[in-house]
């Protein structure tokens, strides 16, 4: 039995799992800081632009100063793509409502065109913070990337929701857990299954090139 790798690997995984414990209070530091509202899309971006150097570098090192850097850098632009967010997630929890209100008045076609908005709508708020990183493009390109990527990847997408659902489920019925995990955790599945289909895009458009 090599003691020596096994000893590595439980000290690399202690490291990982200090480090998203880390990023994770950083993240409810800087929401908080920045009011909530206007801090919970930033804090969200510096969490992604952390885990993606956290692959792209191999070391689980991301400290204060960089991650109040890309805070502060992405501050505006950030707000800017959590307004659209916040407009497209208000349309529709409105709209169920009116539904929901005039239900004996709404055809089957109307149902099945909302079910449709909340699965893209779910897709778009899965991959949009890493495509935001990624990509860095603007707020209104940045919502399209994320849901035509989303749905031209069915089987990650599906593998996405079910891990996030499972991974969710695991974390909130521990308590104490989601202030160490809850966000960081979920963003790093996030971040790792969907930079594969970035990095597979930008081959074949160099390829294609």
């Amino acid at each position: 039995m090599d003691l020596k790798g096994i000893k590595g690997r439980l000290y690399n995984f202690g490291e990982f799992v200090t480090a998203l414990a880390y990023l994770n209070f950083m993240w409810i530091l800087f929401t908080f800081l920045g009011g909530v509202l206007l801090g919970v899309h930033p804090s969200t971006v510096a969490l992604f632009a952390s885990l993606r150097k956290w692959k792209e570098e191999g070391v689980y090192t991301i400290g204060f100063k960089e991650f109040k850097n890309e805070f502060k850098k992405e501050f505006k632009d950030a707000n800017i793509l959590g307004a659209y967010l916040t407009a497209i997630l208000l349309m529709l929890i409105f709209n169920g409502f009116l539904i929901f209100l005039n239900q004996s008045m709404v055809n089957i076609f109307l149902n099945v065109v909302y079910f449709l908005s909340v699965v893209l709508t779910m897709i778009l708020f899965i991959y949009v913070y890493a495509v935001y990183d990624y990509f860095e493009k603007k707020a209104v390109t940045t919502v399209v990337y994320a849901v035509v990527i989303g749905m031209a990847n069915p089987l990650v997408t599906i593998k996405l929701i079910l891990l996030i659902f499972l991974l969710g489920i695991a974390i909130y019925s521990t308590a104490g857990v989601p202030i160490f995990f809850g966000i960081s955790a979920i963003s790093y599945i996030i971040m790792k299954n969907a930079r594969r289909i970035f990095m597979k895009l930008e081959s074949r458009s160099i390829a294609l090139g």
